[in-house]
């Protein structure tokens, strides 16, 4: 959102017309240049609702003449309630995995306006193929999933595999005080191994 200059929005009209305006095209680059420093990013765009509520495209960050570019004017049928809330109340938000004409997304919207000063709000969104965003949440699942799991079949193996036999009954009570705190011990263990994993992961 900081990379758009709210003063090359403010002087389009939102229709086909601007696609001749300089504003218009230096808004296309600056958005153009946020898909392209935005690795996972696919599509980005500025939006804004007229007075009878219909949201529309100012501009995106597709190419001109792009069979994908959605050009100055063009409306926005599939708008969600999401999305006309941000226009709304002017608080951020996300939605998806959200299917419309283009594909399948998962999508953030923020507010370039102030609502309570602005007749004219404009809000800037930015897509993700759900299909990428699916893959990278698999993966980075994978390690926290994996590792616990590993570690306590490693465990388990080098229990057995130190295991002497016993007496029928001398030490076999024994034997049993000992299992609790080392299941415990054990468990503990793997919890933490799996919080510490879980909370890398998330905080990356």
């Amino acid at each position: 959102a900081q990379a758009v200059d709210i003063g090359h929005v403010t002087v389009l009209s939102g229709t086909v017309e601007d696609m001749q305006s300089p504003e218009y095209l230096r808004l296309k680059n600056e958005l153009m240049r946020v898909r392209r420093a935005v690795r996972d990013c696919r599509f980005v765009y500025v939006m804004g609702r007229r007075l009878d509520g219909v949201i529309f495209f100012y501009a995106d960050s597709e190419p001109v003449g792009s069979k994908d570019e959605s050009p100055a004017g063009q409306t926005y049928d599939e708008a969600s309630a999401i999305i006309r809330g941000v226009f709304a109340t002017g608080q951020e938000n996300t939605e998806g995995p959200l299917r419309d004409r283009w594909g399948t997304w998962l999508s953030a919207f923020v507010s370039l306006t102030r609502v309570q000063t602005s007749d004219q709000p404009v809000v800037l969104g930015m897509d993700v193929d759900a299909r990428d965003w699916i893959t990278a949440i698999a993966a980075g699942s994978a390690i926290p999933l994996a590792l616990p799991m590993l570690l306590f079949v490693a465990v388990g193996i080098a229990l057995l595999g130190t295991r002497r036999p016993v007496a029928p009954c001398a030490d076999r009570p024994v034997l049993r005080r000992r299992m609790l705190p080392l299941a415990a011990a054990l468990f503990l263990l793997v919890a933490g191994f799996s919080a510490t994993m879980l909370w890398h992961e998330k905080r990356h």
